[in-house]
């Protein structure tokens, strides 16, 4: 929220997407600071998917829903002042494309903003969920040949994080970071 406030854009921009937006949470709270938010995720599980959103978020807020893939987003073209991947993008098989279908959902001067995705120094298997860790060139190519430019911002991490950076060295295991990309359309 203190990215948006400082990057923008603002609430009266257009609206906003959260693709891969899970059970919702950061799109209820776009929504509940006054952005027209669509929330977009493959799955309508009540407990982790678009059904617990359904449930405990839209009594409270104007939160639009909407059952879709993260890779052919049920996105109108040129309509979105913001698109969101909170937590989503490293389960994008199709990186690229992935990115250019998004980004042509962008309104002139829409931007899109990655958050909490694992990025590692080489592209590596995740958790065996469908994910994994991207390589901070293989996203950084992706992000240009999609036609964004992106922004990688250092984000500034608590104790807890720097304790398992350290245990993560100790046990050899390999290392990744979760920055803040913002991309905005190139010229």
């Amino acid at each position: 929220m203190d990215i948006l406030t400082r990057e923008g854009p603002a609430p009266a921009a257009g609206p906003i997407a959260d693709l891969g937006a899970g059970n919702g949470w950061l799109a209820f709270r776009l929504a509940k600071a006054d952005y027209h938010t669509l929330a977009v995720d493959a799955s309508l599980d009540e407990e982790w998917g678009l059904g617990m959103a359904e449930r405990y978020y839209l009594p409270s807020v104007p939160l639009r829903l909407a059952q879709g893939d993260l890779e052919y987003p049920p996105l109108q073209t040129g309509q979105l002042a913001l698109i969101l991947f909170n937590a989503s993008l490293h389960y994008a098989a199709d990186l690229e494309n992935t990115l250019r279908r998004s980004a042509r959902a962008l309104q002139p001067g829409g931007r899109i903003i990655i958050l909490d995705t694992p990025v590692a120094r080489q592209p590596r298997p995740g958790t065996g969920q469908g994910d994994r860790h991207l390589g901070r060139r293989e996203l950084h190519e992706a992000l240009l040949a999609a036609g964004l430019s992106p922004r990688w911002v250092i984000v500034r991490r608590g104790a807890r994080w720097w304790l398992y950076q350290a245990n993560s060295w100790l046990r050899q295991a390999p290392r990744f970071a979760f920055p803040l990309i913002i991309a905005d359309p190139l010229p």
